[in-house]
């Protein structure tokens, strides 16, 4: 949780930095969820044509379960760690199938 919190730290730091600078702010979830939006985001923010443009191609495949609960085995003990922090919410699958600290 200490790497986490210096990690957010350090980059509100850099963003309070680069105040007056245009910055687009991309989540991770989103980039993986909906590539092509998201790029398509990247392109118009720096200008570039996107007409004609095909989607981004790619080979990767998911390698892990689409939920927490069933990829890491101290699932519970992690979760428990971040409890009642901002963190809390990235634990709980909206579909329900994690229950971070919940029965």
């Amino acid at each position: 949780l200490r790497a986490v919190e210096r990690s957010h730290r350090l980059s509100t730091r850099l963003l309070e930095a680069l105040e007056g600078v245009a910055v687009l702010h991309i989540d991770y979830e989103d980039l993986l969820g909906d590539t092509e939006r998201t790029m398509t985001a990247v392109a118009n923010f720096l200008e570039l044509q996107t007409a004609g443009l095909a989607p981004p191609a790619t080979r990767l495949l998911k390698a892990t379960p689409d939920h927490l609960c069933s990829a890491v085995k101290n699932y519970r003990q992690v979760c428990s760690a971040y409890l009642n922090t901002e963190y809390e919410r990235f634990f709980d699958a909206p579909t329900g199938q994690c229950a971070c600290g919940r029965s």
